[in-house]
């Protein structure tokens, strides 16, 4: 009898193996959204081609005043809740496991040829966990480079000469800056008050401070090794108005760099992938500042049609895989599929400032 899990009908162990995968970059993913599974508070699904989202205009409006008798006034909040559709791209994947790689994973027998046999069929299934790891993986980086995008310009742009790609989620344009008075590379450079005069800003439109900066990794470079901030926190630590306490997150791409009164901590995140053309880069651009509301983060998936699901077809999944046989009965191919698209769903959820 055919082993089910190495044929389409076992879709479903291979999938269940995908979603207990552990990404190797997801820092952004947790920080904005909380994970990547579907049924996490802040992730969620759409039955059809497109996602519907809601985007939050906030205009902070006074109340109207009357007299003590007089009637009700009329307004207009409806305006301020706005449907928008974005549509869904796919991340369709499929790899080869040939027999040769698991001859290749099995050494040569020492003294009974069994004993190497017996062995061949477990790496077949451990190839394909492998592969299926990787791809999973691959998912969760791309991910993670989506928000990215959203906070560096506050849209999706992607082109890879096959497949293109673009959302502007309509970002408060004020809030992306690409150029300051004074580089923090300045002997002359004001990182105190920049950052006390964003904070100020952005909480004078969304009614709070940020909950969480992020900065490049240059930025964080220019923090860490500033003579003029160290110096301006010599003066304020009897006030302690802030300090220089480096701290790693054991596990994560990233550092608290600095905590500073007013503004709150800082964190550079430094996490990297290979481009298409092999070059190592960097998610967020390293000479940027950031200050973001995570709140205002949403994860969508799209559905997953397959004639393998016995009634209904058509299922809200946030990873679809299994293996079937190659065509030369060779080894096996495993398919992969997934349809993730994050959303911001307010304008001023973002402040992006290039500083260097």
């Amino acid at each position: 009898m055919a082993n089910t899990v190495l044929t389409p009908q076992g879709w479903s162990y291979w999938t269940g193996m995908a979603k207990e995968t552990r990404p190797d970059t997801d820092f952004l993913t947790n920080a904005l959204v909380g994970g990547i599974k579907l049924g996490s508070k802040k992730v969620k699904a759409s039955p059809i081609e497109d996602i519907k989202y809601d985007f939050y205009r906030s205009p902070q409006q006074l109340a109207p005043l009357r007299g003590f008798h007089d009637e009700n006034v009329k307004i207009s909040i409806d305006g301020l809740r706005e449907q928008r559709t974005a549509s869904i791209p796919s991340i369709p994947m499929e790899e080869d496991v040939d027999i040769r790689e698991v001859y290749d994973m099995v050494p040569a027998p020492m003294e009974d040829l069994r004993a190497s046999v017996d062995k061949l069929n477990p790496q077949i299934k451990a190839r394909i966990r492998d592969k299926l790891s990787m791809m999973e993986d691959m998912k969760s980086r791309r991910i993670e480079a989506l928000l990215a995008d959203i906070i560096t310009d506050g849209k999706i742009s992607y082109d890879d000469g096959t497949y293109s790609y673009d959302h502007d989620f309509e970002l408060e344009s004020s809030f992306f800056i690409d150029s300051i008075a004074k580089k923090w590379s300045a002997s002359d450079c004001t990182p105190l008050e920049d950052l006390r005069s964003w904070r100020k800003t952005y909480a004078k439109y969304t009614g709070k401070k940020p909950s969480l900066i992020l900065c490049g990794e240059n930025v964080a470079d220019a923090l860490v090794y500033s003579d003029v901030l160290k110096d301006k926190l010599d003066n304020y630590k009897v006030a302690e108005w802030g300090k220089m306490n480096p701290k790693f997150n054991e596990g994560e791409l990233s550092e608290r760099v600095i905590s500073i009164l007013g503004v709150g901590e800082i964190y550079s995140y430094f996490g990297q992938y290979d481009a298409s053309d092999g070059t190592r880069t960097n998610y967020l651009d390293k000479d940027r500042i950031y200050l973001v509301s995570p709140d205002s983060f949403q994860l969508y998936y799209g559905s997953i049609y397959s004639t393998l699901f016995k009634g209904n077809q058509i299922r809200q999944m946030d990873t679809f895989t299994y293996v079937d046989e190659k065509p030369n009965h060779k080894g096996y191919k495993i398919y992969f599929e997934s349809k993730p698209l994050p959303v911001v769903t307010n304008p001023y959820a973002v402040m992006s400032i290039k500083v260097l």
